[in-house]
């Protein structure tokens, strides 16, 4: 899986009843040089994954979709969803 796809993956993975989750986003850095960090974590989750629920995921990139996906990729990996490249 394209690495750019993996938050919208994970979407609609929530959307067909898969799981529950939640992101946060912050900028750090000059705007012409701005650094993302985004977090995810789940908040509800098949019960054989349960030992994400509390765990934050967290990915970094010079865009917002960037740092989104590979927060997004760090998590669907701890639970199997995709393999680990």
């Amino acid at each position: 899986m394209a690495l750019a796809k993996t938050y919208m993956y994970a979407h609609n993975l929530m959307q067909a009843g898969h799981f529950e989750f939640q992101t946060a986003d912050v900028a750090d850095g000059p705007r012409n040089a701005e650094i993302w960090t985004s977090s995810v974590w789940f908040n509800q989750i098949n019960p054989v994954y349960r030992q994400c629920i509390g765990q934050i995921f967290v990915g970094t990139g010079r865009t917002k979709a960037e740092a989104r996906d590979m927060a997004a990729y760090t998590a669907l990996c701890a639970i199997g969803a995709i393999p680990r490249s």
